[in-house]
């Protein structure tokens, strides 16, 4: 895991105003650093973020699902005023895609944009 991404992710967290006493807090920049790596986001992508991310903390991927669920959830209102987001709720793909773009956008490297969405998730266009 990038450490720079596992920092803007917490800084991004701390300016909402995520608590850290969540475990949640502490998986989103595992997966941020995941989907960024991997350049893909596709149908599959959120288990394998799961899964990944559970292999690390060696728990299971729906205790971390869930707890990155819990975040989401939670500070729902305030994710979607920081990304500016259409609709009225986020979902952790949603999320996930958010954060990846908001970094790449803010690392000043256009040709970074690798990401590749899938026809089935295309409600970011």
């Amino acid at each position: 895991m990038s450490k720079e991404i596992a920092k803007n992710v917490k800084k991004m967290f701390r300016e909402i105003g995520v608590k850290p006493t969540l475990k949640g807090f502490y998986y989103w920049p595992v997966a941020v650093s995941y989907a960024k790596q991997k350049g893909e986001l596709n149908y599959r992508m959120c288990a394998d973020v799961y899964e990944h991310v559970a292999s690390k903390f060696k728990i299971t991927s729906s205790k971390v699902e869930r707890s990155m669920r819990t975040v989401t959830d939670s500070y729902q209102k305030r994710f979607i005023n920081y990304f500016d987001y259409k609709n009225d709720k986020i979902t952790n793909k949603e999320l996930l895609v958010l954060i990846v773009d908001k970094l790449l956008e803010e690392g000043g490297d256009k040709n970074e944009r690798k990401i590749v969405r899938t026809k089935k998730t295309d409600w970011w266009h």
